[in-house]
């Protein structure tokens, strides 16, 4: 398969025609061609409603985004790099149309299992991908630098796009597609999870799709999982985080830092989740309960990461809730309820000059006590 851009050099200013061709020299084959975003969506150029037809004979061209082809796409901001991916098969990949805009990383999970099918049915699917740098009209070649966009690959990959139909007259639509895609010589914005994703894995993925036998596109594919996952689990985002990590450690089964991971990630989840009834209880007024649910939460949170970070800020309003509470008790002439309750305080910490000084009046030493670290 041979895909050829109408820029070779792979970059596009703001307002160019994005346009490139398709031929199928080695056999007829199933054609699915996407484009992944800068915002983590892909748009499905083919088949989408606009192009149906993705069946293409042995040594045809098929020509996307030319003013003959029914669907024209102008580069727009946002500007960077994204990724352009053409997958032929044999087969069909999926019995249904999908969406024509969808989530990236969605789309992404079912790709893998479906070139992962093909292959397995001995259907070897030919995967193209290549980055597109865009850049706007005005960018001065100091920002556009001089480092070569790379040179595209047969293998797999995919990015994100975000795409605009507009309806014209007659059958077809002119969308216009929003191209952001960078040069590696350009201050892009920082890297994200959704990034890392995109520029990592998608090509591992095509190179797994070419060469489903090497066990090393397998574990730097596990590796790529999981760095994603963690990136997830530290963003809150746990159920997808076990999810990527499944396809890890399906990947790489024995390697002993997913599993690893995949606890931290099952008990940052837990953590999280006695945290939230923490709050519950504390905003009801049931502070036994709320100190039970910080004790559990802070028994099983990872170092680190946003569970740490809640941790912080719920852990001060249940110490004052708990110095309050053992004050009352003193006032009321019940000591030992009011020691019970400042030990509490100081178990998650220890240098709460509050709940110290209330040991202090009632005769006990803050520095005898077992409390946690």
């Amino acid at each position: 398969m041979q895909v050829t851009l109408n820029n070779p050099n792979g970059r596009y200013f703001e307002g160019d025609l994005f346009a490139f061709e398709i031929e199928t020299r080695e056999r007829a084959s199933y054609v699915y061609i996407d484009y992944f975003q800068l915002d983590g969506n892909v748009v499905h150029i083919l088949p989408s409603p606009a192009l149906e037809e993705n069946f293409i004979r042995k040594g045809a061209t098929l020509a996307i985004g030319t003013p003959n082809s029914g669907v024209t796409y102008d580069v727009l901001p946002p500007f960077g790099r994204e990724l352009l991916v053409v997958i032929a098969t044999p087969g069909q990949l999926f019995d249904e149309p999908r969406q024509e805009f969808e989530d990236g990383h969605g789309y992404l999970d079912a790709i893998v299992s479906r070139l992962a099918r093909a292959t397995a049915a001995g259907q070897t699917p030919t995967v193209f991908f290549r980055f597109v740098d865009t850049y706007p009209r005005d960018a001065v070649p100091a920002e556009i630098g001089t480092v070569a966009t790379p040179e595209p690959q047969t293998s797999a990959a995919a990015t994100k796009v975000e795409a605009q139909h507009t309806a014209v007259p007659g059958p077809l639509s002119d969308a216009k597609i929003s191209a952001g895609v960078g040069n590696s010589a350009v201050n892009l914005p920082s890297t994200k999870a959704d990034d890392f994703y995109t520029v990592e894995v998608v090509p591992l993925l095509a190179r797994m799709a070419e060469h489903p036998e090497d066990n090393e596109n397998a574990v730097s594919l596990a590796a790529a999982y999981g760095g994603y996952a963690r990136k997830l689990s530290e963003a809150g985002r746990f159920t997808k985080a076990r999810r990527i990590l499944g396809l890890a450690m399906a990947l790489d089964l024995d390697n002993p830092d997913l599993a690893t991971l995949d606890k931290e990630v099952e008990n940052s989840a837990a953590a999280v989740q006695a945290l939230a009834a923490a709050s519950r209880h504390l905003a009801s007024d049931e502070l036994d309960q709320a100190y039970e649910a910080l004790v559990r939460a802070r028994s099983i949170a990872p170092d680190g990461g946003m569970v740490q970070a809640k941790l912080a800020e719920i852990s001060p309003l249940i110490a004052q809730r708990l110095n309050e509470w053992g004050s009352a008790a003193l006032d009321r002439g019940d000591p030992e309820e009011a020691e019970a309750s400042w030990k509490r305080v100081l178990s998650f910490d220890p240098r709460n000059t509050t709940a110290e000084n209330g040991l202090d009046r009632i005769g006990v030493k803050a520095g005898d006590l077992e409390v946690e670290n």
